[in-house]
């Protein structure tokens, strides 16, 4: 017998319809297959769906689980987000419990902390999460390489601060800088160099994908992230390469001490403008778990039957 799941849509980092990042929650997924949840978020082909499952510690908010058109993810953070958005703004969709006005959700990469801002009037404003772990780094790799896997010259890539290197916050992402913002709008996907740097520099669990930025006089980060090998040739916004981006930089500033504020701007070469605050604590050289933070559009409210 067909079985109707109920789902809504909401625009990630952004504060108007059609900018940002899509995302699609489906409220209640008990009942849901493994293999018909990726089914599902092929279908939806938004970069990620997710699926919200009562909480394993009943003191929890909820149990989520984020898909690719492709594969399952451990943590991401504008399904954070958006999630946390949607369950905030309508609390009788909470399967499980909150403390006050945070929400905990129970995921592959560990526990995330949602926390809505709201306005005088009681309105959220914003989504802040915090990332499931500090930043973890790995291998660097050569400049020429990433390069050539975006379709740029080798002097387009900035390499002061740090080769190109991979670091994530509960996943990991392939990270390089270039000299201009002009280099930056100039990146085109080369898939067979994606398939050659998944084989040499590819990291577990994941496909191999890059964020590439660039940082502008007034501070502000221009970001793109291109993950071709996992169905998303380029993404509006991704939060939690933005936070590993966000722990990068601050780990690599000489300052021992210290809170770093981050705006990230990603989406504008895509036409859907995306607007990412990442802040991140530094104690004796040491970075804390980075927060994300940003403000959601509901879109659709809709029913796909099974």
């Amino acid at each position: 017998m067909a079985k109707e799941q109920k789902f809504q849509t909401v625009d990630v980092f952004t504060d108007h319809v059609f900018g940002g990042n899509p995302l699609s929650i489906f409220t209640d997924a008990r009942g849901i297959s493994d293999s018909d949840m990726q089914k599902i978020a092929a279908e939806m082909n938004y970069s990620e769906t997710t699926f919200v499952l009562p909480p394993e510690d009943p003191g929890n908010a909820a149990k989520v689980r984020i898909f690719t058109p492709q594969n399952e993810m451990p943590f991401a953070g504008h399904p954070n987000v958006g999630t946390g958005y949607l369950l905030a703004s309508q609390p009788n969709l909470i399967p499980g419990s909150t403390v006050g006005d945070l929400l905990i959700f129970e995921e592959m990469a560990g526990l995330v902390k949602i926390l809505p801002n709201r306005n005088g009037a009681g309105v959220i404003e914003t989504i802040s999460i915090t990332a499931p772990q500090p930043i973890t780094k790995g291998q660097t790799m050569p400049a020429e390489l990433v390069a050539a896997a975006v379709n740029l010259d080798l002097r387009a890539i900035e390499s002061s601060r740090t080769e190109p290197i991979v670091a994530g916050t509960g996943i990991p992402f392939a990270i390089a800088e270039v000299k201009s913002r002009e280099a930056l709008t100039a990146c085109v996907v080369d898939h067979g160099q994606f398939a050659k740097m998944d084989q040499n520099y590819g990291y577990e669990g994941d496909f191999f994908s890059l964020l590439v930025f660039f940082e502008a006089d007034d501070g502000i980060l221009h970001a793109r992230m291109f993950a071709p090998l996992g169905g998303i040739p380029e993404d509006p916004a991704t939060g939690s390469a933005a936070t590993a981006l966000g722990a990068l930089l601050a780990e690599l500033d000489p300052v021992s001490d210290g809170k770093f504020d981050f705006a990230i701007h990603q989406g504008d070469d895509m036409g859907r403008p995306s607007r990412l605050h990442v802040t991140v604590t530094k104690v004796a050289g040491r970075t804390d778990p980075p927060i994300l933070t940003g403000s959601c559009v509901p879109v659709i409210t809709g029913v796909l039957t099974l």
